[in-house]
């Protein structure tokens, strides 16, 4: 009779710890090594404007006047302009291939930046799409045409988009 309960105990115990039961015995559980901490991603930085020498001055891409004013009276002036850009036109089959970065729309008797086709490829491929809606400083010289300023950009120095 012992041994008949001996053995019911034993299949009860094994079907106890079979079931998820907790066990009377002590049973070593492999240790969990602590969690790795993942290293923190470096955001990527943002372009910060070069510092304009001297305190100089930033016109906002809408005052015409004062564009034309410094365009008509001083021409080898070097100005920095700022403004967002809201519309562009690339015109292919135009003579020089321009590509047009409004400030206004429309865009006549406002400031405009041009790039013409023969200096395009200096900048980032379709800069009539990668300057669209982004807030942009224009270095360069005032030139006047048909009564409108505008800066012709020939290197992507003169234009960095303003976060």
């Amino acid at each position: 009779m012992k041994r008949v309960l001996l053995s019911i105990l034993v299949i009860g115990i094994l079907l106890l710890s079979a079931c998820g039961a907790p066990s009377a015995l002590p049973i070593e559980t492999p240790s969990t090594p602590p969690p790795t901490e993942q290293p923190t991603p470096t955001p990527t930085p943002i372009p910060v404007p070069p510092p304009l020498p001297g305190g100089e001055e930033v016109i906002d891409a809408l005052d015409t006047d004062k564009l034309l004013d410094i365009g008509y009276n001083q021409p080898d002036k070097i100005v920095t302009v700022e403004g967002d850009i809201v519309s562009t036109y690339y015109a292919r089959g135009s003579k020089g291939q321009p590509t047009f970065l409004n400030f206004h729309d429309p865009y006549e008797g406002y400031f405009t930046a041009v790039i013409w086709g023969d200096d395009r490829g200096k900048f980032p491929p379709n800069p009539e799409s990668y300057y669209l809606y982004k807030k942009v400083r224009i270095k360069g010289k005032i030139e006047i045409y048909k009564g409108d300023p505008e800066i012709i950009l020939r290197q992507p120095s003169q234009i960095w988009v303003v976060e």
